[in-house]
This record gives C-alpha cells, sequence and structure tokens, in this order.
C-alpha cells in the first residue's frame, strides 16, 4: 500500500461535492503503483478534486495523467494548469478514450471512470478492459447505488461486483477497517458540519436531502471497485 507516500505528498485539503474521498484515492493510486502504470486515463473531472490528487502523488513520476469531461469549469482548469504531469480534454469521454488508449498501446495504462455513472460507466468498462491493465469505478458502493439521489442504476453495485474482471472495491471489511478512517473529516465536511481545519460548506448543499445518504456511507465511502483484465 502507498500511504506513506500518499500523505507525503497529497496535501489535505477539503473535499468537493461529488469528489473521490482519501481512501478511494489511496486505492487508485495503489493500484497504479502496483501495475506500473505509465499511463492514467481519467473520465470525469468536474471540480477537479481526484485530478489534483492524481498529479500531486504522481508529481515526481514519468506517469502521463489525461483527464477528460464534455466541459471543464474555467477556475478548475486554471487551478489545474500547474501541473506539468497533466493534459486536460473537453470532449466526450467515449470517443476520446479509444483514441487514448490506440495512441499508447506501448505503454501501461490504467483508465479511471468517475463519470459517466451507473450502466454507462460500467458499459465503458468492459469495453476498454482487455485494452488496458485496470479499470476503476468510482461510486459503485452497495450502500450508496442503493441510496443515492443521483440517477444511478440501484444496480450498479451488484452489477459490477458480479463482473467476472472485478477484483476489489473499497467498501470492503478488510480495507475499509484499515482506511476509512481516512474519510471521517471529509464526510463531515460534507454533510455541512463544522471540521476545524476547513472552511465550512457552503455552496448551497441541500442537507435535508443528502445527509441520510451520506449517513448511511459513513465512514466507508461512495465505493471504489477495479477490475482488472485476464493475464496472458
Amino acid at each position: 500500500m502507498s500511504y506513506e507516500k500518499y500523505k507525503a505528498r497529497v496535501p489535505d485539503t477539503a473535499p468537493a461535492n461529488g469528489g473521490i474521498l482519501d481512501s478511494e484515492a489511496l486505492a487508485l493510486v495503489s493500484f497504479c503503483d502496483l501495475y506500473n502504470i505509465d499511463v492514467l486515463i481519467e473520465s470525469g473531472v468536474f471540480l477537479g478534486r481526484s485530478t489534483e490528487i492524481l498529479c500531486n502523488y504522481f508529481i515526481e513520476q514519468p506517469l502521463e495523467i489525461h483527464s477528460m469531461d464534455l466541459r471543464i469549469i474555467g477556475e478548475v482548469s486554471e487551478k489545474l494548469s500547474v501541473f506539468k504531469n497533466l493534459t486536460l480534454h473537453e470532449c466526450d469521454s467515449t470517443e476520446k478514450i479509444p483514441e487514448l488508449i490506440s495512441l499508447f498501446t506501448d505503454k501501461k495504462v490504467g483508465l479511471f471512470i468517475d463519470g459517466p455513472k451507473g450502466s454507462l460507466q460500467l458499459d465503458l468498462a468492459k469495453k476498454y478492459i482487455n485494452d488496458v491493465e485496470f479499470v476503476a469505478l468510482h461510486d459503485v458502493g452497495k450502500e450508496y447505488t442503493e441510496n443515492t439521489l443521483e440517477n444511478i442504476n440501484k444496480d450498479t453495485h451488484q452489477e459490477f461486483i458480479t463482473w467476472d474482471k472485478s477484483r476489489f472495491i473499497t467498501t470492503e471489511s478488510w480495507y475499509s477497517d484499515e482506511y476509512s478512517c481516512l474519510n471521517e473529516d471529509q464526510i463531515n465536511w460534507l454533510r455541512g458540519r463544522d471540521v476545524d481545519k476547513w472552511p465550512k460548506r457552503d455552496d448551497g448543499y441541500d442537507s435535508a436531502a443528502w445527509n441520510p445518504v451520506l449517513d448511511k456511507i459513513f465512514p466507508f465511502g461512495f465505493g471504489l471497485g477495479v477490475a482488472v483484465k485476464d493475464e496472458e
């Protein structure tokens, strides 16, 4: 596990709405390290939290990060412009992912899908699993997919864990018992509670609607699942 390197390289910043939590990000970078990834393709930038974490973690390594979204917010693009290991793409990921995979056939590639969600997310993962070392999918935890207010197929978790390529999910007890403590302050901040080290959330969050969902996933998080291609 890459925990010590994660703590040393990734700033302890407030989470972002819809963003990855620390136990989930730790799992993602650990799979990148495990498979000696040369190129990481990220689909879904939104507020840039996961992208910033990845760039900081791999800042001293020769790993290319290609992150994409249909529209990248100007402030997010500006914030991320300091990273030389990142290329941002404002595009349709269903078209860009195969283009990038074909460009890096001589490299070890990892694919992280944080958008689209649900069935479209799983379809993308299954389509490209044999072209990359692994595919990671965010928001596939059982409690989250069954309780979220987002338009996500309630069967997403079950469909992921029954896929013959799925190997791991961060909500598994052996992992969450050890690392979900990393999420506690972050989920409390997302709930709108006071967390001394960060300014209180002030983005119009609907606590009455969403706190019951966050209560269900505390402290293990939204769930990051990883599928791995068959060994040759």
